[in-house]
């Protein structure tokens, strides 16, 4: 995935200490990257790249909690 392709708000399959999870992009982190909010913990993370994104996620996981 590329930088131009992560859209604020949309979900995303995302590699987190070493398990794939769905992250809802906040914002774009003034420092570079995207925070995200881990769906999985309800934990705000920093995306730093791109490659940490899989692809992604339509409508929400778990019948949308």
């Amino acid at each position: 995935m590329k930088s131009k392709d992560v859209k604020i708000g949309a979900l995303y399959l995302a590699k987190v200490s070493k398990v794939v999870v769905t992250v809802k992009i906040i914002r774009e982190n003034p420092r570079g990257g995207w925070d995200a909010l881990n769906l999985s913990t309800g934990r705000k993370i920093l995306i730093r790249g791109p490659q940490r994104l899989r692809k992604e996620q339509e409508g929400y996981p778990n019948g949308g909690k």
